[in-house]
């Protein structure tokens, strides 16, 4: 799940760079820069998931190697 994240994260990086850089003279293009912070916010809450479950389980095994 963490490597989704990743992945939608930095694929919405590239589209905001892409967007950010307009040779008409705009500083932010809204049809490039508004798919990029979508992507950028799922790979959060993914990663945010992804790294929750992560913990989760890594306490689970200190339980288990415990008793």
């Amino acid at each position: 799940m963490m490597k989704n994240a990743f992945f939608f994260m930095s694929i919405g990086l590239l589209v905001f760079l892409l967007g950010a850089v307009n040779q008409a003279g705009e500083i932010y293009n809204p049809i490039f820069v508004i798919p990029a912070i979508l992507l950028i916010a799922i790979g959060g809450i993914l990663f945010y998931k992804g790294h929750k479950k992560h913990r989760k389980e890594k306490e689970e095994e200190k339980d288990d190697a415990a008793q």
